[in-house]
């Protein structure tokens, strides 16, 4: 392993440090410590290229040193080599960008070149569920690509494989030469969504492939999986879903939109599904109560219903049944309680108006 290597430290006042290196290379990390570096930092084609000069082999954010204690065991230099070879390249360096959690057994990379060209950005797994997250986000840019969307770009599978037992993927890299879409983004997500949820098609909900996963997660949406059997024989839209729609997943390079980590793909989602995800975002709603979580609930259906008039609270209420069974709907439990029924009650709302009308 190399000696050279860059430390960053994320909650200190030393941001980075670099071994002897020419000026040039020295006003480079000046001003990557000055900006801060984040993922979708421009500067971070900069930090790339600086790895491949120092000829280092691994950058962690906080780590003391280039080289981490363990990656779980895996051999980065072996893996790295594989992967060089299947891309046509003599070697390649990893930037490691997220190392192994104990909660998320993966590591995420990006791949440079000995030239210090960008070459793909990398997601390995090492354990069983995160093995079929990457498996689900390959077969969902593989539908997206046949997909065609015009709104948005996505980015592409450059090669994916099992190596050590589990899965990986190299996907282009669109974070060197792009930046966040945090404001000129929010003009395009309305478009965005309009046409993942044109994508429909009819199924019936209990057919679908995320209907099993309501074995465990149903308790909490009781009433609503309740009102699903009442209905068996109504059938229901169903489209292509990203499965964690937001800003925070969109990045735009020069006039493209690029909406990414599709490890949420679902190809048979309830319509609205994605619109529910963004207009209610978990992260948000986890902390309201009964009485703010009906008002939130209500905003985000008119919002829908200003380009989907005949949007029903049944349709949201099926979103909210797939979203019940995601790792990523990170409402607390009694927040999605609350939420199935809110939206139980104003089903049976409707249907007294229907019977009435």
């Amino acid at each position: 392993m190399p000696e050279r290597f860059i430390i960053i430290k994320d909650g200190g006042l030393e941001r980075l440090a670099l071994p002897r290196a020419k000026r040039s290379i020295l006003q480079c990390a000046v001003n990557i410590h000055r900006e801060g570096v984040t993922p979708k930092s421009r500067l971070a084609h900069n930090l790339l290229r600086l790895n491949a000069w120092l000829g280092t082999l691994l950058w962690m954010p906080g780590a003391r040193s280039g080289v981490p204690e363990r990656l779980n065991g895996f051999e980065l230099s072996g893996w790295l080599d594989h992967v060089a070879g299947r891309l046509g390249q003599k070697k390649l360096y990893a930037s490691i960008a997220f190392p192994p959690k104990i909660a998320e057994n993966r590591f995420v990379a990006f791949l440079v070149s000995t030239a210090g060209q960008s070459v793909g950005f990398a997601k390995v797994s090492r354990d069983d569920f995160t093995d079929h997250q990457i498996r689900t986000e390959i077969a969902g840019l593989e539908k997206m690509a046949a997909f065609r969307a015009t709104s948005f770009s996505i980015p592409a599978v450059l090669d994916s494989g099992i190596y050590d037992g589990h899965q990986y993927a190299v996907l282009e890299s669109i974070i060197a030469s792009a930046r966040s879409g945090v404001t000129d983004m929010n003009l395009r997500l309305e478009q965005m969504l309009r046409e993942l949820a044109a994508s429909f098609s009819i199924n019936q909900p209990t057919d679908c492939s995320w209907w099993p996963g309501l074995e465990t997660a149903g308790v909490l949406v009781q009433p609503l999986v309740e009102l699903v059997r009442q209905r068996q024989n109504q059938p229901i839209q169903v489209c292509l879903s990203h499965g964690d729609f937001g800003v925070g997943n969109t990045l735009q390079r020069r006039d493209i939109a690029f909406l990414y980590d599709w490890e949420e793909f679902c190809g048979d989602a309830p319509r609205f599904t994605d619109w529910f995800f963004f207009l209610l975002p978990p992260a948000q709603i986890k902390s309201y109560g009964l009485v703010e979580v009906a008002g939130a609930y209500d905003v985000a259906f008119e919002r829908i219903r200003l380009f989907y008039p005949e949007v029903t609270h049944w349709d949201l209420g099926l979103a909210l049944l797939l979203l019940s069974t995601r790792r990523n709907w990170v409402a607390s439990p009694e927040t999605t309680r609350i939420l199935a029924e809110v939206i139980y009650q104003r089903c049976l709302r409707d249907d007294h108006k229907n019977r009435v009308s």
